[in-house]
């Protein structure tokens, strides 16, 4: 149910941000007997593709597991990240212009 009281039933759901760049990950990969693992491994691959889209955030996250019996929250932990890509370490932008447009 959102804040205004409409409420509907999905298998997942996203908000903000990551409904334009998370659900499009989760659509490929969600398969309804997923296992926990591989729902977290889904998860934490779609908050560290928001993570390298946002720069006003951070790599910590917390997980939380919620059942009809009970509600289990992860301690923060950091995401791993990848920052030696090629084009990370040698950008192509300008190098034909010497920077300038």
């Amino acid at each position: 149910m959102d804040r205004l009281g409409t409420s509907y039933e999905e298998d997942f759901i996203v908000t903000g941000f990551g409904g334009h760049m998370a659900i499009p990950i989760i659509r490929e990969s969600w398969k309804p007997d997923m296992s926990e693992e591989d729902a977290v491994a889904l998860v934490e691959q779609c908050l560290r593709v928001l993570y390298y889209r946002d720069c006003r955030t951070i790599n910590k996250v917390q997980l939380a597991k919620i059942t009809a019996d009970s509600a289990v929250v992860s301690e923060p932990y950091t995401l791993g990240t990848k920052w030696d890509f090629e084009a990370f370490v040698k950008p192509k932008a300008g190098a034909d212009t010497d920077g300038s447009w």
